[in-house]
């Protein structure tokens, strides 16, 4: 499943496809939809690259990574979403649609707020960086770095330490790591073995004790992977399941619930209680990396085809807040980062 692998980078990494080799593989997936409903991931990663080329036509404040003009839509009505197409990381306030950029370009979108939304942490140079929300007082923990570097660092609910997905040399999935972020010390807290195929990226949270941190990694199913969450000790042990079919998973606040996509990701977002039981879906199709808000009534997930969205998880009503094909964090109730 290393096509898996390309279109997920494509989101996190930006990372151009190759035409040729794009349209061999959506041929080959197109078989394997036959088989397994992973092959959606044809359809939303065509609509990912087919967002990035319509934002990219658009003219745009070079300062700001807004569109100068809201667009217009078939109908006639004018579509005020604001657009965000600045290579630099930024913010969203939902409650005015303004954003605004800093100076740090990371290496991928996968990046977190901390809780007292103060700081930012994200990879650059191959290795995790903590700074303050604005760029500045950059952190560079330089023992964070592995073969093919660090990704999708995410702090423990106090604030001390920070949770990655490292990597080896031929391997696609790598372990987890947690940082002490005020010794700088770091610690292995999985072995996962090596597995080189399926979605590489494991997508860790932690929950809201900060005891454990919940991840994704495929499992054997005859001749199939199947995707299911999981949760592992911050000191370290054996990693106990938490959902079957399950991907991208997310603590509520209260840490009563979770929010996941459907096996395989880019598929349907459910909600369902946290010790277990039926799911209820919140959105359909092409949902990828949910965060629940801070205050726990709403989550935000990227649809995978250029477009950020926040959804009320009691009434299931979506709201598009802006165009980018790339990841969102919470940094309060009222502000989204965008990663470039």
């Amino acid at each position: 499943m290393s096509e898996t692998r390309e279109v997920f980078e494509m989101v996190t990494k930006q990372t151009e496809p190759d035409l040729g080799s794009w349209k061999q593989q959506e041929r080959h997936q197109r078989k394997r939809a036959q088989r397994r409903k992973a092959g959606a991931f044809v359809v939303v990663a065509a609509l990912v690259v087919a967002g990035g080329v319509a934002v990219a036509l658009q003219d745009e404040d070079p300062t700001t990574g807004v569109a100068d003009q809201p667009t217009q839509s078939a109908t006639g009505a004018v579509d005020t979403t604001p657009t965000f197409t600045s290579g630099f990381l930024g913010y969203l306030d939902l409650t005015t649609g303004e954003t605004s950029t800093t100076q740090i370009i990371p290496e991928t979108s996968a990046i977190d707020v901390s809780p007292d939304g103060s700081q930012i942490a994200y990879t650059e140079d191959g290795v995790v960086n903590v700074a303050d929300l604005d760029g500045s007082n950059v952190r560079a923990f330089k023992q964070t770095r592995t073969p093919d570097g660090p990704t999708g660092p995410q702090w423990s609910p106090d604030g001390s330490s920070i949770v990655y997905q490292g990597s080896r040399v031929g391997a696609s999935i790598g372990d987890l790591y947690l940082l002490d972020v005020a010794s700088g010390q770091v610690r292995q807290i999985t072995d996962l073995g090596v597995k080189t195929d399926g979605l590489y990226y494991v997508s860790p949270t932690f929950d809201p004790t900060g005891r454990t941190v919940m991840f994704h990694m495929p499992t054997p199913d005859g001749d199939e992977e199947r995707y299911d969450l999981w949760s592992v000790p911050v000191i370290g042990g054996e990693p106990m399941l938490v959902r079957r079919a399950a991907t991208f998973g997310d603590y509520s606040p209260d840490g009563t619930q979770i929010v996941f996509v459907e096996d395989g990701g880019f598929g349907d977002l459910f909600v369902a209680p946290a010790a277990g039981g039926e799911a209820r879906k919140l959105a359909p199709e092409a949902s990828v990396v949910p965060r629940w808000s801070p205050d726990g009534t709403r989550i935000s997930y990227n649809d995978g085809s250029g477009g950020v969205y926040v959804v009320d998880v009691q009434t299931g009503e979506q709201t598009l807040v802006v165009e980018t094909s790339h990841l969102p964090a919470w940094v309060d109730d009222d502000t989204l980062s965008l990663s470039p």
